[in-house]
C-alpha cells in the first residue's frame, strides 16, 4: 500500500485506479518539528466515479486532476480535518467542515483544546462526546456570529430550525477569553435532548440559552461569569412558543454580572437544584418597573407553570474572584418569581428581595428571603415554613403555614389570608384592607399595631389562640377580635377596637376612648377597663361585654348594649 507524509501531499498524488488505497501519515508533516505526535492521518481509497464530493480538508480530498479521495473509517476526529489541538491555533474552518461531513452521526472532542473564532453549528450533530480536555477556546473580539455554538437556528420561528434526538455525552465545555467585547456562549432548541454536562464560562452576554426545548432530559448546565445589564447569563423559557416537559438535575450559575438566570414561559417542567451564587449587582437601577418589591432592578427572574423546582441556593458579591475587581454595588439581589399551579421547595436566598405577582394554585415550602412581597394578581398561593429575615408582605388569598418572620405587613386591599402557626415578631397594616385576614395558633413576640377596619362583608383581623409575648397596642378605630390565646401586655391606645374573647393577659390597660370589650377574660393586672364610651365601632343591640379584673360591690359584672348606641350598654349583673 502505498502512503504520504500529509494531506497536503495527497492533494498531488493522483490516483491510477479506482479502489487504490493510500495512507497518510499524519494531516500536517510538521509534527517532528514540532516534537508532537502525527495524528490526522489515516487510509484514503480512490473513488474514480465521483466527480462531484466537494473537498471538505478530511473526508473527501480532491486532487489537482479532479480526482476523489476518500477517507475510510466510521468515526471522524477533529484532527481528521485539519484541527490542531492546544488552544492557540484557530481552527474554526476546518472544524466547520468536520461538522458538516458529521451530520447525522457522532462528534467526540477530546484531546484539545480547540481554539474557534467562528460559529459552530451543531443543529445536525446527533451524538456529542466530550470532556474537560476538548474544551473550547473563544476569542470574543471579531468573532463571526452571534454564539460560540448553536444546537438549533436562533434566527428561525421556535417550531423552525430544530435540533433534534441530540445526545450529549460527558462535559461540553465553552470558555471565552475576557468578558471584553459582548459575545453570547452556546444557543440550544430542539426537542428529545439527552443531555450530560453543559459548562460555559466568562461571556459578556448569555452564557447558555435554552429557547423552545421539549421533551428532554439534561444532568447539569453550569455558566460562570456571564450576563451583563441587558443579557441573562442563563435564559431558559422561549421567544415564541414553551419550553416544555423537560428536566434538568442541576443548574449553577456563578458570578453572573447583573443578570442571572432567566426561566420563563415554562410549563411541565422539573429542575432539581439551582445554584445561583454570587451574581453581581452592577445598579440599582436597570429600568426595571412594575416589581412587587418596588425595586428597580432585577437580578433573577423565575416564571414557571405546571412544574417543579425542588431546591435552589441564591446569594450575591461584590468581587469578581477571577480579576479580583470589584464591580458590584451591593449585596441585596432582586428576584422575581411567579408560579402558576407548580411548586418550588427549599429556597434559600436570605439576602435577597423576592416579588411575586404572577400565578395561582401554587405552594411554596421552605423558601428563606430577606424580604418577600406578593401582590395580585397572585393569588391563592401556599407558603409552608417560610423564613423572612426582614419583611413579608401579602396581599390575596395567601395561606402561610408555620412561618418565621420578622414583619408581617399586608398591602391594600388585603384579603383572605390565613396564618398558621408559626411565629411572627412585629404585625402592621400599612394600607387599607377588604379583610377576612386569620391568624391560627400563631406565636407573636412583638407589636401588633394598626389592625385597619374591614370592608363590609369581610371579617375583621382575627386571631385564634395565639400567644403575644410582645405588646398589643393596636391602633385608633381599628378593629381585630381575639379569640383564646394569651397576650402578656395589652396597651390599648385610644381608640383601639378590638373584641376579646376567652382570652388571658398578664397584664391589661388602656387609655383615652374606649372602644373594645371583652367576654370570659383573665388577667392578672387591670388598668383603666371601662365599657366601650366611643363613636366607633357601633356595636349591635345585644352585644354583652364583662368586665376584666377586680370588681368592687355594686359594680357591673355584665353588661348588653340595649340599643345599639354608644350609651346603650345597660348593666344586667353586678358584684354582691
Amino acid at each position: 500500500m502505498d502512503s504520504c507524509k500529509d494531506i497536503a501531499t495527497l492533494r498531488t498524488i493522483e490516483p491510477t485506479k479506482d479502489g487504490q488505497f493510500i495512507v497518510v501519515i499524519s494531516y500536517y508533516s510538521d509534527w517532528l518539528e514540532t516534537g508532537t505526535k502525527p495524528s490526522g492521518g489515516g487510509t484514503f481509497v480512490a473513488l474514480m466515479d465521483d466527480k462531484t464530493s466537494p473537498d471538505d480538508n478530511g473526508e473527501y480530498i480532491v486532487t489537482k486532476g479532479g480526482h476523489r479521495w476518500h477517507r475510510l473509517g466510521e468515526q471522524f476526529l477533529p484532527v481528521d480535518f485539519g484541527c490542531t489541538p492546544g488552544g492557540t491555533k484557530d481552527c474554526t474552518q476546518h472544524m466547520r467542515a468536520y461538522l458538516k461531513a458529521s451530520a447525522n452521526k457522532t462528534v467526540i472532542f477530546q484531546n484539545g483544546p480547540w481554539r474557534v473564532s467562528g460559529t459552530l453549528d451543531f443543529t445536525l450533530i446527533k451524538r456529542v462526546m466530550a470532556d474537560d480536555s476538548g474544551r473550547f477556546k473563544i476569542n470574543p473580539k471579531n468573532f463571526d456570529g452571534d454564539y460560540a455554538i448553536i444546537m438549533g437556528d436562533p434566527t428561525d420561528q421556535p417550531n423552525s430550525g430544530r435540533s433534534s434526538r441530540l445526545v450529549i455525552d460527558g462535559d461540553l465545555v465553552v470558555d471565552c477569553d475576557n468578558r471584553d467585547t459582548e459575545l453570547n456562549g452556546i444557543y440550544i432548541k430542539g426537542q428529545w435532548f439527552v443531555g450530560g454536562h453543559i459548562r460555559v464560562s466568562s461571556f459578556n452576554g448569555t452564557g447558555i440559552n435554552m429557547d423552545s426545548v421539549w421533551d428532554s432530559t439534561f444532568e447539569r448546565l453550569s455558566v460562570e461569569r456571564c450576563g451583563n445589564l441587558k443579557k441573562w447569563a442563563l435564559e431558559i423559557g422561549s421567544s415564541g412558543d414553551t419550553f416544555n416537559a423537560t428536566h434538568i438535575s442541576s443548574i449553577q450559575c456563578e458570578q453572573a454580572y447583573h443578570r442571572g438566570i432567566f426561566i420563563n414561559n415554562n410549563v411541565r417542567n422539573v429542575f432539581d437544584n439551582i445554584h445561583a451564587e454570587r451574581l453581581i449587582v452592577l445598579t440599582e437601577d436597570d429600568g426595571t418597573t412594575g416589581q412587587a418589591s418596588g425595586l428597580k432592578y432585577q437580578n433573577h427572574n423565575i416564571i414557571i407553570g405546571n412544574s417543579t423546582i425542588n431546591q435552589v441556593f441564591m446569594d450575591a458579591a461584590l468581587e469578581d474572584s477571577t480579576t479580583g475587581q470589584k464591580p458590584g454595588v451591593t449585596t441585596r439581589l432582586s428576584v422575581n418569581i411567579g408560579t402558576d399551579r407548580a411548586e418550588i421547595r427549599n429556597f434559600n436566598a436570605s439576602g435577597a428581595v423576592c416579588s411575586t405577582s404572577y400565578g395561582t394554585k401554587s405552594v411554596f415550602s421552605s423558601c428563606r428571603f430577606g424580604s418577600w412581597y406578593i401582590a395580585a394578581p397572585a393569588s391563592h398561593m401556599t407558603l409552608a415554613e417560610p423564613e423572612i429575615d426582614d419583611l413579608l408582605m401579602v396581599e390575596r388569598d395567601v395561606t402561610v403555614i408555620n412561618p418565621t418572620l420578622q414583619r408581617l405587613d399586608f398591602r391594600y386591599n388585603a384579603q383572605n389570608v390565613k396564618i398558621i402557626k408559626g411565629e411572627v415578631k412585629d404585625i402592621s397594616l400599612s394600607s387599607n384592607i377588604l379583610g377576612n385576614i386569620t391568624f391560627y395558633d400563631t406565636k407573636i413576640t412583638g407589636k401588633v399595631n394598626g389592625t385597619k377596619v374591614a370592608s363590609n362583608g369581610y371579617m375583621p383581623v382575627t386571631f385564634n389562640n395565639c400567644i403575644f409575648s410582645g405588646t398589643f397596642a393596636g391602633a385608633y378605630q381599628s378593629t381585630a377580635i381575639v379569640n383564646g390565646g394569651h397576650i402578656v401586655t395589652a396597651a390599648l391606645v385610644s381608640g383601639a377596637s378590638v373584641q376579646f374573647y376567652n382570652v388571658t393577659f398578664d397584664s391589661f390597660s388602656c387609655t383615652g376612648n374606649i372602644s373594645f370589650i371583652s367576654r370570659g377574660c383573665q388577667a392578672k393586672t387591670v388598668s383603666g377597663w371601662k365599657n366601650p364610651n366611643h363613636t366607633f365601632p357601633v356595636y349591635p343591640a345585644g352585644t354583652v361585654n364583662e368586665r376584666l379584673g377586680k370588681a368592687a360591690s355594686g359594680n357591673g359584672i355584665l353588661y348588653v348594649n340595649a340599643d345599639g348606641t354608644p350609651n346603650g350598654w345597660k348593666m344586667v349583673v353586678t358584684m354582691p
